[in-house]
Order: C-alpha cells, then structure tokens, then sequence
C-alpha cells in the first residue's frame, strides 16, 4: 500500500532547494538517522535539478509504502527529451558521462536503497528513489500520518540563501561523521592486523611446541630399540613426562575453543584453598625440584573456604605456578601464598624470574600474547595459558592481575575469588585414590586404535578389572552378549558400527546394563553426544588421564559430563 504524502512542482532552483529541504523534514519527523537522511535529501536534490536543467522542469511525489521493509519514496518526473543510449552503472566504478540529464544519476544512485529509472528519447525521465525504514517501528499510524502531512504544510519555505546555509551545516556533520568513521575503520584495521600477526606468530609457536616433546619420545624409543630392557626406566621417564606435555598443550588449545563457544561448565562445591594449593604444588613439583628452584608455601592454619570447581580452579593457579617456574632461572626462588582480604581469597604467585615489561602487563591476557622477554625464551609456551587463566577465574566471578618492576625483577599474579558463605562452616567432599576393587568387575574397552586400548586395558588390569577389548562395534556386542561387563569404555567414533549406536544397542539387550564411558576427541556437542545423553553415564575427551578413568569407576553413575 503506498500513501502520498506532498506533491510539488520543479519549476527553477528555488523549487530544487524546497525539495531538498522537504525530502530532509520527512525523514526527520520519520526518525532516518542523519546519514541516511543526508543521503536520500542529496539525492532528491540531484535529480530534480536534472529534471528542471534537462528536462525544462517537472514535479516530485514523496511517499510512504508498507512493504515487508517500509520505504521512504520520492518520485520524480519530467517530459523532457529523456535520455538516450541510458545503461544503467549504479554501483559500478567508472568514468561518468556527463551529458544529456546523466548528471547526479549514477552518483544519486549509489546514495539510495532503492533507485529505479524509466527513460526515453522524447518521453521524458521518471525516476524512483527510496530508502529503508526500520522494520521493527514500522509505518505511522493514519493519525500521526496526519500530523506527519500538517507538519509538512505549516513549515515555511527558506531562501535560496537560508536553504545553503543549511545544506553547509549538514554537509559538514556528514563530513564530520564520514571522518570519524574512518578513524573506525582504521582503528579496527589495525586491530585485525594484530590479530594476524599473533595468529601467525601462534601457529609458528605452535608447530615449535608440538614437534619438541613428539623429537624427544622419538629419540628415546630408538634408545630402547638399541639398549633394549636396560634403557627402559629411562625412556619410560621421558615419554611420560613428554606425554605430559603433550596433554597440557591440547588441553590448553581445547579449553580456548570450549571458552570461546561459551561450552565450559563450572561445578562448584564448597573446597578448602589449601587443598587446591596443596594440588597445584603436586601438579608441578616436577619441574621445580629438575629446576632446583625454592619453592616457599605459605597457606593460612585456619581452613579458608571457597565455592569453586577444583578442577578448573587448580588448573588456573597450576598455570600461574608452572609459568613461574618456567620463567624462573635454576635455583631461583617461588612464593605460593593464601590470605584473604575484605570478603575475598587471595592466591597470590611471585617469583625471581625474568619478570615483565610494565607497558605490556594490560595485554599479558589477550589470546596469543607474549611479552618481549617471553619471545626469546625458548620454552616460553604458545601464549593461550593467562587467557585460559582469566577466562576461568571469570567463570568463578573473579579476578586476575599481575605485576612488576620490570624485566629481571620477577613477576606477582594474584587471583581473587569470594570466600564461602558462611565462612568456616562446609568442608570439601573427601577426595582419596579409590579403592581398590574388591569384587569382579569385568570391563570391555572398545578403540579401533590398537595401542590405545591395550595401553588402557593394561591400567585397568593393573587396577584389578578383569578386561576385554574390541575393536569395532560388532565384536564389542558379541563380547558383551557372551560376558555381559559391568563397565564398557568406548571410542565414539567407531569404523561401521558407531559408538553411539553401539550403546544403544548394547543397552537394549544386556541387563543390566553397564556403566558407559564414552571416549571422544571432540566436545560434547560435536561429538554427537548432547542429543544422547542418556546413553552414557561419563564422558572422556582424549587425552585424558588414566587417573581421571579410574576416579569415575570408583563413582555412582551420574549424567554424562566432561572431564
């Protein structure tokens, strides 16, 4: 439906200035925003001095269409001589014609939404012109299209005079807008080549990170190969702590993506934080003691409770205690303390190390940032640890911050978290080995990689489970339909028969059913497992620790979560 709004004749310069000022009132009492109004006003203007220099003058029609997006119009005609040869160019880089009434039109063109031309040699030009109104407002009712048109008829006409002063005046906050857009742009420029030169400067790093630990299990298997049982001890050392390595840098690269997709769930519980220390110091006493570092514990005699993931948060302050370490020099010192401040835990991690520059503490904790001393340390890490750290301090409503006095005199991280309410009054759920088994339990686990499921299936019966292994889905239901398990650990994706598909069918013919522990290189959600949830009881994403396995086992079955 479309509803006029004003007609008016072009007759001489006066009348293309009335119309510019009208075409600039309606969409003012219609809400366009400026630029939007400055481009449709622009435009009317243009072609209706085409249609009074080339066309002898003509007239102009301003209106309203309720469209599924609501139009702004103006159309124009005149009964000129038209316009020969027209190819219409809108939007096109080019050379302009200017000849015969082309003048304005390509220009004006790329200023609208909506640019419509009919034109002959002797029929004269008509010319529809229209923007783009919000959608969500939609068009005015018929009352205040009422008042829209009355408003319309009582506003007075400027002079030719007036009419440039104003024309100046908007020309200007344009022009003013346009400079402050590019100064947008450029800021935004830059920010994008920055994130291309860290994302560059991380997938180098990267490929650095992973092939030193893959070189070093390398080498030490070709010892053994040499040496034989001799060398096993110590190859058995290097490839543990190298897998260790391993694990850490694809936990870190997979927790940046679950934090990005927003795909991290935190389990709080009520935890003391020296437990979490006391984990943490565990975590890394390895690389302190090869270091023969000093590392100096000072945790609070009185428990100090906190509602926190253990996991998540042990990771976060294990992070700030190996980076300490490993921008620490041999036989440097460390300081790991507890204390807590106006309602809040404070875990605070110094150390003796290379330290950092003041300017580029604010971006130690963007994604893939590494400060200049970092750089030339060779085992400075890909840089995605502190933004994990911030990440996950976030999760639990807290802060992280470092400083520094400058390169070579050490680094302070603190993390502060809000203390338990009720202070004193919950303790964390104990947290031992678990038991060992004491009645048969019979586990079937099913991974087409070979070394995989031997390696597990070796933990599980040095553990004291009876274990079975498959290979694909078919020969794991035989197994299960011969000797039903009470526990089946199974890759997801399975050649043939699918993990997923594989529990629901053994879940529709053995009962009881076991206890399912998927095993999944990839989340939750893209592994196809959200929409099976009842299917499993836990849920695994390789790597995991076998210790990670075995502390499940020793649990009543829950909802399938990530570990």
């Amino acid at each position: 439906m479309k509803t006029d709004l004003l007609h008016a004749r072009i007759r001489n310069e006066m009348d293309v200035a009335w119309v510019r000022r009208r075409a600039r009132q309606i969409c003012d009492l219609l809400d366009l925003d400026h630029t939007g109004a400055t481009r449709f006003a622009t435009a009317v203007s243009e072609i209706s001095r085409n249609a009074w220099v080339h066309g002898g003058g003509g007239s102009v029609t301003f209106s309203l269409e309720d469209t599924p997006v609501p139009l702004v119009c103006a159309r124009i005609v005149d009964e000129g001589p038209g316009i020969r040869d027209y190819v219409p160019r809108v939007g096109r880089r080019g050379r302009l014609q200017r000849d015969e009434g082309t003048v304005g039109l390509y220009g004006s063109g790329r200023l609208v939404d909506v640019f419509e031309l009919d034109t002959a040699p002797g029929a004269g030009t008509r010319v529809r012109l229209a923007m783009k109104l919000d959608p969500a407002r939609g068009l005015p009712s018929p009352e205040a299209l009422t008042r829209l048109v009355d408003g319309l008829v009582r506003q007075h006409s400027h002079t030719l005079a007036e009419e440039l002063e104003v024309q100046n005046r908007e020309l200007l906050q344009t022009l003013a807008e346009l400079q402050e857009n590019r100064a947008q742009l450029e800021e935004h420029q830059a920010q994008l080549q920055e994130a291309a030169r860290r994302k560059d400067e991380f997938l180098a790093i990267l490929g650095h990170e992973l092939r030193n630990p893959l070189s070093a299990i390398s080498n030490a298997l070709a010892v053994y190969r040499m040496a034989g049982e001799g060398a096993a001890p110590r190859v058995l050392a290097i490839v543990e702590r190298q897998s260790r390595q391993l694990n850490r840098l694809i936990d870190d690269l997979l927790d940046v993506v679950r934090i990005a997709q927003g795909k991290i769930n935190i389990q709080l519980e009520t935890v003391a934080a020296g437990e979490i220390v006391a984990a943490v110091v565990e975590m890394n006493a390895g690389q302190i003691q090869a270091k023969q570092q000093v590392l100096e514990v000072d945790v609070p005699e009185t428990p100090v409770w906190l509602r926190a993931d253990r996991v998540r948060l042990a990771q976060a302050l294990g992070n700030l205690l190996n980076n300490a370490s490993k921008f620490t020099p041999a036989e440097g010192r460390i300081r790991l303390l507890v204390r807590t401040v106006h309602g809040r835990v404070i875990f605070r991690v110094e150390d003796s190390g290379i330290g950092l520059e003041p300017a580029a503490i604010p971006q130690m904790f963007e994604m893939f940032v590494q400060g200049p001393a970092c750089r030339e340390n060779v085992k400075a890490g890909l840089g995605i640890g502190l933004n994990v750290v911030r990440s996950l301090v976030a999760l639990h409503h807290g802060t992280v911050e470092a400083c520094s006095d400058g390169p070579g005199k050490g680094a302070t991280f603190e993390i502060a978290l809000p203390l338990a309410e009720g202070q004193g009054t919950g303790a964390a759920d104990a947290e031992g080995t678990p038991a060992a088994v004491s009645t048969r339990q019979r586990v079937i686990v099913v991974d087409d990689n070979r070394d995989s499921a031997d390696g597990l299936a070796m933990c599980l019966q040095l553990w004291g489970y009876e274990v079975a292994t498959a290979s694909d889905g078919e020969a794991a239901l035989a197994l299960c339909r011969a000797d039903p398990p009470q526990v089946m650990v199974l890759d997801i994706n399975l050649p043939g028969m699918s993990g997923i598909e594989l529990a629901r069918a053994v879940r529709g013919s053995v009962s009881p059913p076991p206890l399912m522990v998927a095993l999944s290189g990839y989340s939750k959600d893209h592994s196809g497992l959200s929409a099976n949830d009842g299917l499993f009881d836990h849920h695994l994403l390789k790597p995991f620790s076998p210790r990670a396995l075995r502390s499940l086992l020793a649990q009543p079955a829950a909802p399938a979560g990530e570990v």
